[in-house]
């Protein structure tokens, strides 16, 4: 052979004895993954994933499986980005998402407890944009914004008794523009800013009061709900789009809310038991007491009716004695019903279920039942909005009852009012150094820097 050329021929690779005794002996072949590279995972998924029909949940056995998760960080980036390699279902998908947002939930185990209030909370919001940013309001008509990354809070005062706020909305771009309701029977356009406030609505009258609240901002719209279970819809620069005000329920109404999948159909909640679904489009200007498209009647009043964020076609109840109900689309069909108690109390804010912003993982703070003694601890309870399992708890900080649970946009996040006090529940690394001032209620207008 010519000298600097090398001969074509391979050498006798063992590879085919060995690969010949593993197919002999199925079931017995090792699987070995290192953590190195993303090489050695594509290799493994051409190799045991290659078929369409095979399933990364249960392709291994326990052990495998068991070896496979040690061997790479299957953190939810990670997941997601591995996930079409294995072609996992989708609803194993929702099951590996809402294991890992429980397991992020489980590390939030340090609340940040402030009392900014003389009387009770009766509302809270965050802002559509800005995750760290939130409001909270009271029963004296008070007003506190927060911005979770600086130190301090911005303030207005209220009137006191007789000036409880009932409803909150930010303003889609202005974070320190704020819609509000009150028993004042007025809707509000209040500003952080220092300038004065403006009036949008006014029902005019001691007898009745605006009672819930929502806004579209695609369309940009407001609409509000009254204790006569009437509803009027304007503009968020207070024109009227209905001429008069519709009756759409016999009694209070506790809650409305614009669908996020479809603007034009919104819900609405009354302590007349029932949950009604509406459509702009079939709801003319002269007709006062139109018919809902769906109605769904409880066996008490109810609380609150809150669209799912994630999915945006589940529909969650809060009745006002002990059951939580979850709605499905497009039949609306009653999907589930977990019994939980948060009974109405008069001088308690009620208890609102609402939902996780990523996932359908319900959050409720609990009215224990005194007359059993295994429920007497005062939590917040994580449910499956699938299942209706219970994930996860809370125990109370300061052993209040915990009426209003609210994420915000990014789900990082929790804030919780519990009598005077408003709860920030977060990482703990993230509020080391950071300082709130615990109360503000001198009757002056502070300032705090937003963005």
């Amino acid at each position: 052979m010519p000298a600097g050329k090398k001969s074509s021929k391979q050498k006798p690779s063992n590879k085919s004895s060995n690969s010949g005794s593993s197919a002999s002996e199925p079931g017995k072949q090792k699987l070995r993954v290192k953590r190195k590279s993303e090489g050695n995972f594509e290799n493994i998924k051409k190799k045991h994933c290659s078929s369409s029909k095979s399933n990364f949940v249960n392709l291994y056995g326990p052990e495998k499986r068991e070896l496979f998760t040690r061997s790479f960080d299957f953190s939810p980036l990670n997941y997601i980005k591995y996930l079409p390699m294995g072609q996992c279902s989708a609803l194993n998908l929702r099951k590996y998402a809402a294991t890992f947002i429980i397991n992020d939930i489980a590390k939030k185990k340090v609340p940040t407890t402030l009392n900014p209030f003389e009387r009770r909370v009766t509302a809270i919001a965050w802002h559509p944009k800005y995750s760290q940013i939130a409001v909270a309001a009271s029963k004296g008509g008070e007003l506190s914004l927060y911005n979770l990354n600086k130190p301090g809070s911005s303030f207005i005062p209220g009137i006191g008794p007789g000036g409880s706020i009932v409803g909150l909305k930010f303003h889609q771009d202005d974070p320190s523009l704020i819609y509000t309701t009150s028993i004042t029977g007025d809707i509000r356009l209040d500003d952080f800013s220092g300038r004065r406030g403006k009036i949008l609505a006014s029902i005019g009258c001691f007898d009745n009061w605006f009672s819930s609240l929502d806004v579209c901002y695609n369309r940009k719209l407001l609409i509000s709900g009254n204790t006569a279970g009437n509803v009027c819809l304007i503009s968020v620069d207070g024109q009227k789009v209905w001429p008069k005000s519709k009756h759409l329920h016999k009694k209070k109404i506790t809650h409305v809310e614009f669908s996020a999948a479809d603007p034009n159909i919104f819900v609405t909640s009354s302590i007349d038991h029932s949950v009604k679904l509406w459509d702009l489009r079939m709801m003319s200007d002269s007709e006062l007491k139109p018919k809902p498209i769906r109605e769904f009647v409880h066996v008490k009043g109810v609380n609150s009716a809150y669209f799912s964020p994630s999915n945006r076609h589940s529909l969650l109840t809060t009745d006002q004695h002990s059951e939580i109900r979850v709605y499905k689309s497009p039949m609306w069909d009653e999907e589930l019903i977990i019994n939980h108690p948060h009974r109405h109390f008069q001088h308690l804010t009620p208890i609102k279920a609402t939902w996780h912003p990523l996932e359908d993982i319900i959050v409720v703070g609990r009215y224990p039942d005194c007359g059993v003694n295994e429920n007497t601890v005062r939590y917040i309870d994580f449910f499956d909005g699938s299942t209706g399992k219970l994930l996860h708890k809370w125990s109370s900080p300061n052993g209040g009852i915990l009426s209003l649970n609210v994420f915000n946009i990014s789900g990082d996040c929790l804030a919780s009012g519990t009598g005077s006090y408003v709860v920030f529940w977060k990482d703990k690394d993230v509020f080391d150094g950071l300082s709130f001032q615990k109360s503000m209620v001198n009757g002056q207008r502070r300032t705090l820097s937003l963005i």
